[in-house]
């Protein structure tokens, strides 16, 4: 590994919430770094780098942004900076600092972060689901300030910060590592959404200058392959963007053939050329070049054409680029073939207009292919696994199961000879949470070949990673979560259906090989395998997966009448970020981004995962009321961030959830609410963050996955945690009567997932969180965060007792009184009032 040379900087171990700077540099004037580069037109990245930590200095200028208006700029400006999640390479996931400022050299720092559903939650404009989050208070928070600075007359903002190259907790926290990371950052003159300001991209921190930035300048930065006899720029045709937020603008190309006379021509190299200085650049969210047929599907985009409602039909996937990805450069032995019946591209660029511009015309958004004229041994190819609307369009996408599509060894042990696997492509659209790709050979699980921990829909490119080697007869499965309450409710969209339109929902992988993946006995170069997931086998809809290269139809061999589709597949990983932070640092030191709250490292950059802290619970101490009212007896309850499943609604928050509201309980139905004995928004109290694990298959530990132990050398145990109070009763395996939280042993108990499964506790850990809410429900328990079994009972009032109480509010809640009843009982009356009504219903709070 090597470093950029400088001297250690020293991080401060604590960053408080409000921090202003007493002596600011001035705007736009940083002090010495070892390297920097421009991420856009907008801003320069400047950084040193030592083997613990990274200072970071950003400058951002847009003269046009503040006007005259300096005064207000000064008070109201703000800038942010962020480390992406590798396997999304946007927003989702990401791990953010925010700097607001409140004069010209004085702002306030907040650490930040963006969970899994990294959109507004029932609002569309703001209030309480905007991200990013900020992090729950931890013993050490990542990202210190340094100086930060204001010049609205310039149109100027300058932040320089700190950050340890390791996470202060994994749970709402990136590592940083000494190479490559998705850096991102964003600004405005108002803290709130930031519309077109922002950008990410991906820099290499032991690098500076051309070398720094992978997403575009190949020639410059020395990655292009020194065989590259040749170029190609394909730009779009002037297109007027919509003025509406989505747009698709879908654009035929054809490759110029090599020299007449000549061996034959491959591509082996593609990069995205973007104007960010121009109104359009910076609208283009993202985009991907396809290798199509030359039908009338193709001919039909000649031009350009909108083709959000269109989208086209081809065979596979070149090249994409989204926030954070990097050039194409194929394997040294292969290409894709540049052939009279192999030319035919079709470009799809999304269009991201939050601000509703008009006008607003793109003449520059390119893809620059590279071509050898000195063909390479191999040429390149890709099967695609998956696809469920060829069989389920229009047919509901749920958020309780998990979709694993597979293609069998039935299969693949039709390929011609072994293959390589050096990358591939996820494709979802905007609800998917996880997507993987597994790989099982002899029935046995191999690896994770590639999995997108925080899926966005940003993350439509492709990702390289160390070769795999793929036999025939190996059995592949892409497995996706999703989580319909994406979608913002206030958008009165119809319900997620599978389908092709963006509105809908995909689950794809394509993965890069070489060779061509041809088919035992092939006559010509067409006859591949190209395409394994599902068909229909007769037009009673009988499901069966295809096998071929989605033009050749034979029964038995490139269509089998095996069913691939699995509605519960093996789950994602875990813990997972935005969830609870267990503030805790366990496990040795390792590498650079080694440690950490689930263990210490391996000595590798990336770390290994190790066993999960396991500190003893800390005495649980008073929460504080908004009111200012104590509930250390009261204080049986979820945090706000919490979820249950609603029935039709997907994930919802404890704080979002409403008296009426059905939510999964421990049978697999739905059960509703009829009564809240606590719930208050405003409460800092203690919990006890439960982590379980599952003896089942692991899911990652693969190469190019992102994980933990993205090593590959083994699998880490799959985690979940559980964020209650100390009082909260809940069911354990084995039966018997459920347990306090308090009272769990790691290695000693198990508490029940909802599929009645023993998840086997292996640490509990005193925490702190926001809100208290206590649900009730007829069935007398719920399904939490989607896979642990609670009570609705606590240890505050005895169980019979509880019964009794219980009973009553049920006939309250009979004649329409639930919801008074719970506005009393969460807070609606006074303290004296409040404790008294729990004894009478036998309830606890």
């Amino acid at each position: 590994m090597r470093l950029a040379s400088g001297t250690a900087v020293a991080v401060a171990s604590v960053v408080a919430v409000a921090a202003a700077a007493a002596a600011a540099a001035p705007a736009a004037a940083l002090r010495e770094y070892n390297s920097s580069t421009r991420l856009d037109e907008a801003a320069i990245l400047s950084w040193t780098l030592t083997p613990t930590a990274v200072r970071f200095g950003l400058v951002v200028t847009d003269e046009g942004l503040y006007g005259a208006n300096t005064t207000t700029a000064a008070t109201a400006a703000w800038v942010g900076l962020g480390v992406g999640e590798p396997t999304s390479g946007s927003m989702v996931g990401a791990d953010i600092v925010t700097a607001e400022f409140s004069g010209p050299t004085a702002c306030t720092l907040v650490n930040r972060h963006v969970p899994s559903v990294a959109v507004p939650l029932g609002s569309s404009t703001g209030g309480d689901g905007i991200y990013p989050h900020p992090d729950a208070p931890c013993a050490a928070e990542s990202w210190s300030l340094v100086s930060c600075a204001v010049d609205a007359a310039a149109g100027t903002v300058t932040l320089e910060v700190d950050r340890p190259l390791a996470p202060a907790d994994a749970a709402q926290d990136r590592p940083i590592v000494a190479g490559r990371n998705v850096l991102m950052y964003a600004y405005g003159d108002g803290f709130g959404y930031h519309g077109g300001r922002r950008h990410g991209i991906e820099v290499d921190l032991t690098e500076s200058g051309g070398r720094a930035v992978a997403a575009g300048g190949l020639a410059a930065s020395g990655l292009l392959p020194a065989d590259a006899t040749a170029s190609q720029l394909l730009t779009v045709p002037p297109y007027a963007i919509s003025a509406e937020r989505t747009d698709h603008g879908c654009f035929s190309f054809k490759a110029e053939l090599g020299p007449p006379g000549g061996a034959g021509r491959q591509v082996v190299a593609a990069e995205a050329v973007i104007d960010f200085a121009s109104d359009a650049g910076r609208l283009v969210h993202h985009f991907i070049l396809f290798s199509c047929d030359r039908d009338g599907d193709w001919a039909s985009f000649e031009g350009g054409k909108s083709c959000l409602a269109e989208l086209p039909q081809c065979e596979g996937i070149i090249y994409g680029w989204a926030v954070g990805a990097t050039p194409l450069v194929m394997p040294p032995n292969a290409g894709f073939p540049v052939t009279e019946e192999e030319r035919h591209y079709i470009l799809q660029v999304h269009y991201d207009n939050p601000d509703g511009l008009t006008g607003v015309v793109d003449r520059n958004t390119s893809v620059r292919l590279h071509y050898t004229d000195q063909p390479r041994p191999q040429d390149a190819g890709i099967i695609n696994i998956g696809d469920p609307n060829t069989v389920y369009a229009g047919q509901p996408v749920s958020s309780d199961r998990n979709y694993t599509i597979a293609c069998p060894s039935e299969c693949t042990s039709q390929l011609a000879f072994p293959l390589t696997i050096y990358g591939s492509v996820l494709h979802a659209h905007r609800t998917a949470l996880y997507l993987f790709t597994n790989q099982y050979r002899n029935g046995t699980f191999l690896r994770t070949l590639e999995g997108a921990a925080f899926w966005s829909n940003d993350h439509q490119r492709p990702t390289l990673f160390e070769p795999a080697d793929l036999l025939p007869g190996d059995r592949l499965e892409v497995t996706g979560k999703y989580d319909t309450s994406k979608i913002d409710a206030a958008g009165n969209e119809p319900p997620v259906t599978w389908g092709q339109g963006t509105p809908q929902e995909m689950l794809i992988s394509f993965l890069l090989v070489v060779p061509r993946p041809l088919r035992v006995g092939a006559t010509n170069r067409t006859d591949t395998i190209s395409f394994c997931g599902l068909m229909l086998l007769d037009e009673a809809g009988t499901p069966g997966t295809m096998c071929s290269n989605g033009k050749t139809f034979t029964p038995g061999v490139s269509v089998l009448s095996i069913n691939p589709l699995s509605e519960n597949g093996p789950v994602g990983w875990s813990p997972a970020f935005g969830g609870t932070p267990t503030c805790a640092v366990a496990g040795g030191g390792g590498g650079d981004v080694g440690g950490g709250s689930v263990g210490g490292g391996s000595g590798t950059s990336a770390g290994a995962a190790g066993s999960p802290a396991t500190p003893s619970p800390s005495p649980s101490p008073t929460a504080v009321n908004g009111d200012g009212s104590s509930d250390d007896d009261e204080a049986a309850c979820f945090p706000a961030d919490a979820t249950a499943t609603v029935a039709g609604r997907g994930q919802v928050a404890m704080a979002d959830l409403r008296v009426g509201d059905a939510v999964r309980t421990a049978d697999g139905s739905y059960s509703p609410i009829y009564l809240w004995s606590h719930a208050d928004a405003t409460a800092v109290a203690p919990f006890l963050a439960i982590t379980t694990t599952t003896a089942e298959t692991p899911v990652d530990g693969g190469r190019g996955g992102g994980h933990a132990n993205g090593t590959g050398s083994r699998p880490s145990p799959l985690f979940h945690v559980l964020t209650v109070s100390a009082g909260h009763l809940l069911p354990t395996a084995g039966g018997g009567a459920p347990v306090p939280a308090a009272a769990l042993t790691p290695g000693v108990h198990a508490l029940v997932d909802a599929d009645g499964r023993g998840r086997p506790v292996t640490a509990v850990a005193a925490v702190t969180a926001t809100g208290l809410y206590h649900p009730h429900t007829l069935a007398g328990n719920l399904v939490v965060g989607g896979s642990i079994v609670a009570t609705d009972r606590t240890t505050a009032v005895p169980a019979a007792a509880a019964a009794v109480g219980l009973a009553a509010a049920r006939v309250a809640a009979a004649v329409g009184l639930g919801g008074v009843l719970s506005g009393v009982l969460a807070g609606g009356c006074p303290p004296p009032l409040r404790a008294v009504l729990p004894l009478l219903w036998g309830l606890s709070g």
